[in-house]
């Protein structure tokens, strides 16, 4: 078979917004709702896109086959490689041709470009991207603003402030204003019509119609196959999608997920899809796959995504593949980097393809390590470690962890002890052990129950890598031992339906029919029943929920209808349920989602089998749909609570209207078709999850259109009827305006129109008809034919002749005579006074031109006054629209087109000149100030504009006067301060802080005036540069005026304070001082903000003093009031400046306590789901709260795990216990994950299983390997010389023995020493030193055999090895190595008093250090090891 290379699939795109351009680690944006869906036939009439895609995505064949496609339709179009560009623009089509280039650029027409970036391997720089598009740009300049331009890019190669940039320099187009688009930008400056798309995945119906054109069979399998697998990632590209396909074709099936990556793997390293290349650099594919094994590994430990080609530049972000594959020749490197595992080269880098094979990769590469290496332990603890007592898994190697799994008992089993869910987050169970499954599955859900579960690992994807009907028996009596927990029903239902489980149906029925269960585990036992159950069981869920007294969630009905059948018992179901709904706060949410599955089941009925089915679904909605009470009484007599039916029930017409039934003319039909245009009409809810095609299907279908209309007008004439004051109906405008579904805009319906006319029996219906008859002859332009076939057919009838004669020619009454001719009038003089001013305008300008000087030289500037023709002028620049600045009148560029350049020169000297002259009043002078502003004064502040832009030394070239005489201008501005403010201000700090100070100070002091302007304001959100001076001063003001700062006032001065970086104790000095004289709750709780944020040791005692001495119904407000003003509120955009002080986690602990208990979270406000609102004083009190303890979780370090382990303890709402041990743990996980490697590093551990240490933290785990290998050689092995060590006689000859022993297996990477003394003249017994690393690792030696009793083992570690050879600041790890050389079994040590024999004593050391670890805040990490010399005799005789 040929494979078509192209296949249309419609692809869709949405739109990036330039916060969410950073794509350099987001490779699952483009699978996210981002924003509406739009096709290429949206894009085609947009004139400035980026495309960005993927690898394997398939932009540039939708690129190439778009332009092909539109120059098929006649419109000219061009298809360009950007590397193409530089060499010969004209040579560089693919798409198009130079001839028909040149005839675009002499036409006026539109042309469609498309650069694609595909393959850009000769694109080493972004400098070579420029010159591309410039080039382009020079092209295709003299057309540039009717093209249409596509660029494709890969989203990681995109940048997104310069590349837009490089863009908009290049090839920039305004974009089109909109009417109502007055922001300050639209007004000042055009914006650009640039506008970045992703290309996004296919959809699960692309993937079919792909299949469908592949000429796939068993599309409906593959797809369960696909979904089984959990390759919807793979299967949503189409490189990877026709991977897939080649597989089903050649097996028959697509096997376990292991199986398919890997056929993936072997056909992208084999490179099937580039023969030639194959053949032309040729690979060996096993070398292929270590190499490629090798990148991925390093690409993880290095965390560096991009793998830079041979001889690319030295300076780029990335790992060098040479430098990682070392012992390859560099042309098979290139050969290898070419394969279709990586994606295309883009600036001299590759990536990998696919996050999942990356990871596949990276697991074999260290599961080879681990079967082959030298030191299995020195690998196992990259994944496993320990941290403040924790066994943790490593964050940055988890995702290779369900993959190697597969392959290494020992790592699964320890892995699978510390977390089971690691085996369902990726790789594939399904090569696990049956036994070990069900015991992976019985710790899951076990952790469920418990709430331990600390991971992601019960989405749906991981669910399904774990569901298989082998499993049906252990989940049928884990269902059965935690049919209590929902949560874990939750989990065990999506089990259930994923692994179809028939058998698991029966208890799963009688939970989803449970009212008092919570909802998702309702919905998904319900999703299992109707996925796996029997038909009987389906219907006796339904049933029963429609049985019972209880109301239905609508989440549930929509679950129910989701995959129904469209049979007439469940027509009856659904009519019943809907009678049963349960009203929630989400009301309008779940409904667009039961609209959804509604619509989902009427496109699932079969028309053309059983038209009864529609009958009766349509006969049932119209019941609720006519059920009071309605939307409007009189008018609109459609439901009131039932409304939200009315689109499926059009779209049951709808369905019935496209076979043209006869049903479709029924009365229930018909009156379907009325509501929803009266619906609309009347202001009611948008179905957007719907959009019907009848007004295109009924006005084709004549005998339908035709016996609506009538319908339409009967309803109407009914209406009339109930008003005894209305006159008969004679014309079809009461109804013409309401957007029905029938139409009259054709010459056939005209004749249809001239038939009622002359048949219709009753005269006033002839009368309507005439006048939609007539309205279509207007309509029409008025043919003369039509008038002559409109006269023949009133001839029969007087009263229509009459009527007739009226529309043609109206009879105008006195009142509409008088009416017309003062309109007329009106116009008239309108014309004239319009042509006058244009005259006046005209001669005017003409007078300017011929003497441009009188406005720089006019007499009037010198006295700070502008004449008219300055107002003019500035009218004109800013054209009768509204100001978003009162400095615009500085674009007197805008002039030139009209004025010319001298008039408009003229006018920019004169108002450089108004500037100096004239003298803004200032706010401390002339107290309360005019909201008025006169002429000059804005074209004063325009002149100074003018003068910073055009004038190079601004403002170094004025005097000192000039500069107090322009801050005169700064609080004059419309939204903050002149453009120019903060350049004077780095000009003439001095001046500037004084001029400020003065008016701040003024403001302050006269708190109570209504001032239009406030100058404190504008500073706090608009010159942070200059806090710093000013607050000096401001906060001499304050200690002097205490109890004087209110509201806004005051929460401004301290944000200003703070932020100008002022002395924390003066600053708590002040809130004490306000804390005592103040009486307002609110003030005194802000004032404590401060305190705490700057003395938090005596400020939180004081805090907890005050609220506890108040009433309970004050309480509460005191404590939202200071945990607001310190964290901030939560709607506002812009964080609270801090000293910081409380944020540490002893401080945060005690706050976070302290704002639970008087802001109990039983008392939270639930938002969620609940529409739009505005949040009060208690939702940002809540989310402050929240806020400490992220605060908290967010600190690195023991102290902040610590404090969180503590609030499992003291928290005063226990329900939160269990979430914050899991907080912990995370804590733990995140502060023990791997530092990064280098690329050296990882070729060291690739040789030897060793790294050159580069931190104090590396050459402390490389350490602790060492002596992980020492004691398990000393205890485990074969050659192990445990009798001759057993014999060593005190601590310096084993001590000898052990760094001897570390000398010899150095590998290189540090040096031993012995003894060394540190400056304080303490001696280290042992210590691991590395020149690259500031401090050595120390290691305290000691002989148990010595008689160490508890207490002393306790007070070495905590003296010696803690507080002497750690003191140094960048020594912050150390080891405590406790030799047995012949313990007795009975031997216990008493530590923190408990008694523990050998085998417990390191746990129970280590826990002593972590009970004392917070009074060692520098220390990170203390390491017990224990070697036992006994061991290996035991062992032995085991």
């Amino acid at each position: 078979m040929t494979k078509e290379k192209y296949i249309p699939l419609d692809r869709q795109f949405s739109i990036i917004s330039e916060d969410q351009e950073d794509l350099e680690n987001n490779e699952s944006l483009f699978s996210l709702g981002h924003s509406a869906l739009k096709t290429w036939a949206d894009l085609e009439g947009e004139y400035r896109c980026v495309i960005l895609a993927e690898a394997g995505a398939g932009k540039t064949e939708e690129l190439r086959s778009r332009a092909k496609a539109l120059s098929k339709q006649g419109r000219l179009s061009f298809f360009i490689r950007i590397e193409d560009i530089e060499q010969d623009f004209y040579d560089a089509f693919e798409v198009g041709t130079e001839d028909e280039f040149n005839a675009w650029l002499a036409s006026t027409e539109e042309a469609w470009f498309f650069l694609d970036s595909v393959d850009e391997a000769r694109l080493e720089t972004p400098r070579a991207l420029e010159l591309a598009l410039k080039q382009f740009s020079k092209g295709i300049k003299n057309g540039a603003h009717r093209m249409h331009l596509y660029i494709s890019s890969r989203p990681y190669s995109w940048r997104p402030v310069a590349d837009r940039e490089l863009l908009n320099r290049y090839l920039f187009l305004a974009a089109k204003k909109h009417e109502d688009d007055n922001t300050e930008d639209n007004l000042t400056q055009p914006q650009s019509a640039l506008t970045v798309y992703g290309m996004r995945p296919l959809d699960e119906e692309r993937i079919r119609c792909f299949c469908e054109k592949r000429s796939v069979n068993d599309i409906d399998e593959l797809l369960r196959e696909i979904d089984r697998a959990s390759i919807w990632s793979l299967a949503q590209r189409p490189l990877d999608l026709d991977s897939i396909l080649s597989k089903w074709r050649k097996d028959k099936k697509l096997g376990s997920r292991l199986d398919l990556l890997e056929h993936s793997i072997n056909e992208q390293l084999s490179d099937e899809h580039n023969i030639d290349r194959a053949q032309r650099q040729p690979l060996n594919l096993e070398q292929a796959h270590k190499g490629a094994q090798r990148l991925a590994a390093a690409v993880v430990m290095s965390g560096q995504s991009s793998i830079n080609i041979p001889d690319a530049s030295p300076d780029r972000f990335g790992i060098d593949a040479q430098a990682v594959l070392s012992d390859w020749h560099p042309h098979d490197v290139n050969a290898l980097l070419e394969r279709g595992v990586f994606s295309d080269v883009i600036y001299g880098a590759v990536r990998f393809r696919h996050r999942d094979i990356r990871a596949l990769l990276a697991a074999k590469w260290f599961a080879h390590l681990m079967a082959n290496g030298d030191s299995r332990l020195s690998i196992e603890r990259l994944f496993i470690g320990e941290q403040y007592g924790e066994t943790i898994i490593r964050p940055r190697l988890r995702s290779i962890l369900p993959w190697l799994i597969l392959w290494d008992t020992n790592i699964r089993n320890t892995v699978l002890s510390i977390d089971p869910e690691v085996a369902i987050e990726g790789g594939d169970p399904s090569k696990l052990p049956l036994p070990e499954r069900k015991t992976i599955l019985k710790n899951i859900v076990h952790r469920i129950a418990q709430d331990e579960n600390n991971s992601t690992g019960g989405d749906n994807s991981a669910i399904a890598k774990i569901a298989d009907a082998a499993l049906t028996k252990d989940a049928l009596q884990l269902i059965d031992q935690y049919k209590e927990n929902d949560d874990a029903i939750f989990f065990l239902a999506r089990l259930v339906w994923q692994g179809k489980m028939t058998d698991c149906v029966a208890p799963l029925l009688e939970i989803a029919l449970n009212p008092i269960r919570g909802g998702y585990a309702r919905l998904t036992s319900a999703r299992a029943v109707i996925t796996c159950g029997t038909n009987e069981q389906i219907q006796s869920l339904w049933q029963r929920l429609n049985q019972s007294e209880e109301k239905i969630p609508r989440r549930l009905l929509a679950e129910l209808i989701e995959d129904a059948a469209p049979t007439s018992e469940n027509i009856q179901n659904i009519l019943l349920s809907v009678s049963k709904l349960k009203l929630s706060a989400n009301e309008s949410f779940e409904a667009n989602g039961l609209r959804r599955a509604l619509h989902q089941f009427v496109t699932r009925m079969p028309i053309a089998a059983n038209t009864q089915i529609y009958q009766t679904l349509i006969h049932g909605l119209i019941g609720y749909l006519n059920d009071p009470p309605y939307i409007e009484k009189s008018e609109c007599k459609i439901s009131e609570a039932h409304s939200w039916l009315l689109g499926v029930a059009v779209h049951l017409v709808e369905r019935l209207i496209e076979i043209r039934h006869s049903f479709s003319f029924s009365e229930e039909s018909l009156s379907i078709l009325m509501m929803l245009p009266l619906y609309n009409s009347y202001g009611g809810e948008h179905f957007d999850d719907y959009e019907s095609n009848l007004a295109e299907l009924i006005p084709h279908w004549s005998e339908l259109n035709d016996r609506l209309y009538w319908a339409c007008i009967e309803q109407e004439k009914i209406k009339l009827l109930s008003d005894p004051k209305s006159e008969p109906l004679t014309s079809d405008w009461p109804i013409s305006w309401q957007g029905h579904f029938w139409a009259f805009s054709t010459v056939e319906s005209f004749q249809r129109l001239l038939l009622f006319i002359r048949s219709r029996e009753l005269e006033n219906d002839r009368s309507i008809a005439l006048s939609t008859a007539f309205r279509l002859y207007t309509k029409l332009d008025k043919p003369s034919d039509m008038l002559t076939k409109l006269k023949a057919s009133v001839e029969h009838s007087v009263t229509l002749t009459n009527k007739l004669d009226m529309l043609i020619d109206p009879p105008v009454y006195e009142w509409e005579k008088k009416h017309k001719e003062e309109n007329e009038r009106r116009r008239k003089k309108n014309d004239v006074i319009q042509e006058q001013k244009k005259t006046s305008r005209d001669a005017w300008i003409a007078d300017l031109k011929s003497n441009p000087e009188r406005l720089c030289n006019s007499i009037h500037l010198y006295f700070g006054e502008v004449t008219n023709d300055f107002c003019w002028i500035l009218d004109e620049i800013n054209n009768e629209r509204l100001l978003a600045k009162r400095s615009s009148g500085s674009s007197w560029t805008k002039l030139i087109p009209e004025f010319g350049y001298e008039v408009s020169s003229s006018y920019r000297d004169a108002l450089m000149k108004l500037w100096r002259v004239y003298t803004p009043s200032l706010q401390s002078e002339s107290g309360i100030r005019s909201n008025s502003h006169p002429y000059s004064l804005l074209l004063a502040l325009s002149g100074l504009e003018i003068e910073t832009s055009e004038h190079s030394e601004f403002p170094y070239h004025l005097d000192e006067s000039e500069v107090l005489h322009a801050l005169r201008y700064i609080t004059w501005e419309i939204n903050g301060f002149p453009s120019w403010f903060e350049s004077m201000y780095r000009a003439f700090p001095s001046l500037v802080s004084k001029a400020v100070t003065q008016e701040l100070i003024w403001e302050l002091e006269n708190a109570e005036l209504d001032l239009y302007n406030r100058i404190l304001s504008s500073l706090v959100f608009n010159a942070s540069w200059l806090h710093e001076d000013i607050a000096v001063s401001l906060l001499e003001w304050v200690e002097a005026h205490s109890n004087t700062l209110q509201g806004n006032n005051r929460r401004d001065c301290i944000q200003l304070l703070i932020s100008g970086k002022s002395d924390p104790n003066r600053l708590a000095s002040i809130a004490k001082q306000e804390i005592d004289k103040s009486n307002d709750l609110d003030s005194v709780a802000c004032w404590f903000a401060l305190l705490v944020d700057c003395d938090p040791v005596n400020g939180i005692p004081k805090l907890e003093q005050w609220l506890a001495g108040f009433k309970s119904e004050f309480v509460g407000r005191a404590a939202q009031v200071f945990v607001t003003a310190l964290v901030g509120e939560s709607h506002r955009s812009f964080s609270v400046p801090n000293v910081g002080y409380f944020k540490t986690p002893e401080h945060l602990k005690k706050l976070y306590v302290l704002m639970h208990k008087y802001i109990p979270s039983k008392e939270d406000i639930n938002r969620a789901d609940g529409g739009v609102y505005s949040p009060e004083l208690r939702d940002d009190a809540q989310s402050a709260r929240s806020a400490l303890f992220s605060l908290l979780c967010n600190m690195t370090g023991f102290a902040s795990y610590a404090a969180i382990k503590q609030l499992i303890e003291e928290h005063p709402e226990p329900e939160y216990r269990k979430w914050m041990a899991q907080q912990a743990y995370k804590r733990a996980m995140v502060d023990g994950d791997l530092e990064l490697w280098t690329v050296d590093q990882f070729g060291q551990f690739d040789k030897n299983q060793t790294v050159k240490p580069a931190t104090h933290r590396q050459l402390f785990d490389h350490t602790v390997n060492r002596l992980n290998d020492l004691k398990n050689w000393l205890e485990r092995g074969n050659d192990s010389p445990w009798r001759t060590w057993k014999r060593a006689e005190g601590e310096t000859e084993m001590r000898t023995l052990i760094a001897g022993w570390l000398n010899q297996n150095s590998h290189g990477q540090y040096t031993t020493a012995q003894e060394s003394e540190l400056a304080n003249g303490q001696r280290m017994d042992i210590w691991l030193h590395n020149t690259s690393v500031q401090s050595p690792v120390p290691v305290e030696l000691k002989l148990l055999d010595k008689a160490w009793s508890g207490p002393d083992l306790c007070e070495r570690l905590r003296n010696q090895l803690v507080g002497d050879y750690l003191r140094e600041e960048s020594a912050v790890c150390g080891v405590f190595l406790l030799v047995s050389q012949d313990i007795e079994p009975t031997k216990r040590w008493s530590i923190d008093g408990k008694l523990v024999n050998l085998k417990e004593l390191s746990g129970a050391l280590k826990t002593y250090w972590l009970s004392i670890a917070e009074n060692y805040p520098g220390v990170q990490e203390i390491e017990i090891i224990i070697i036992d010399l006994l061991e290996r005799e035991r062992f032995s005789n085991s």
